[in-house]
C-alpha cells in the first residue's frame, strides 16, 4: 500500500498556525497583565511557544514578578513559565542631546565634582 509523504504545503500550513496560536496564547497573558490593578505589569513582554510561557521586563518587586507569573499561569494554552522579570532593574534613559544639555548646563566646563582631586 501506497502512503503519499505529507507535501510541504501542509508543513507550512502547521508550522504557520502553531505560530498564530502561540502568539495569540502571547497576546493573552499581556493582556492578562495590562488589564491587572498594577500599571507596572503592563510593560511586561510574553512569547510562548508550546505551552511555555516566557516573561521579560523589568518590575520594581519581587512580588509584583509573582504577580505576573500567577496572572500568566491562569491562561489557557500556558502550562510552563519562564519567568526573567529582572527586578529592581533600571530601564537606561534616552541619550539627552548635546543642544539640551547645554541650555541646561551652559557653562560645563566649569562644573566641578567634589569626589576627589582635579
Amino acid at each position: 500500500m501506497f502512503v503519499p509523504a505529507p507535501s510541504d504545503t501542509s508543513l507550512e500550513v502547521r508550522n504557520d498556525a502553531t505560530v498564530t496560536c502561540a502568539r495569540a496564547t502571547g497576546i493573552a497573558v499581556e493582556d492578562q497583565l495590562w488589564h491587572s490593578p498594577y500599571s507596572a505589569l503592563r510593560g511586561i513582554c510574553c512569547d510562548c511557544q508550546h505551552g511555555i510561557a516566557v516573561l521579560r521586563g523589568n518590575l520594581p518587586s519581587y512580588y509584583l514578578k509573582q504577580v505576573a507569573q500567577t496572572l500568566a499561569s491562569r491562561v489557557t494554552g500556558v502550562n510552563t513559565i519562564v519567568n526573567r522579570i529582572a527586578v529592581g532593574a533600571m530601564v537606561p534613559s534616552p541619550a539627552i542631546p548635546t543642544s539640551l544639555t547645554s541650555a541646561l548646563v551652559p557653562e560645563a566646563s566649569h562644573v566641578h565634582s567634589n569626589l576627589g582631586p582635579h
